[in-house]
């Protein structure tokens, strides 16, 4: 199986708060799945990490990151997918904002289940699997 963390969970694990998560990671790792984070989530995080200035932040999140392959062409095989999502979503007039639509595209291409705090913001679209491990 394929597990794609949107930046929501990556927030939740970065902040200490990671224990039932962690155990997650490992039984799913244990089973031979694939723990991976889209470039845009990636650059997300950096951004966000690089603000802060901590050189003991940038450390920790190493640590996490190993764990996790990283996608750097996830746009481009999510690209015809985010597509048809923009469109779903206008002819179901839906509002988009508050979804991270490129990395659920990602999820979607890859046939994934994306990993999310934030469940909530993809309930409206259909068919796209989304877990919340932080519970």
């Amino acid at each position: 199986m394929v597990y794609v963390f949107d930046s929501s969970m990556l927030y939740y694990i970065i902040r200490g708060r990671p224990t039932i998560i962690k155990e997650r990671i490992k039984k799913a790792l244990l089973a031979g799945d694939e723990l991976v984070i889209p470039a845009n989530v990636m650059d997300d995080v950096m951004r966000t990490t690089q603000k802060m200035n901590s050189p003991e932040l940038e450390d920790h999140i190493s640590h996490i990151l190993e764990f996790f392959d990283i996608d750097f062409d996830s746009e481009k095989i999510s690209k015809d997918i985010y597509k048809k999502l923009i469109k779903w979503l206008k002819k179901k007039r839906i509002d988009p904002r508050g979804i991270d639509l490129k990395t659920a595209a990602y999820t979607a291409a890859r046939g994934g289940i994306l990993v999310s705090a934030e469940k909530h913001k993809y309930d409206k679209i259909e068919g796209l699997k989304v877990e919340d491990w932080t519970m």
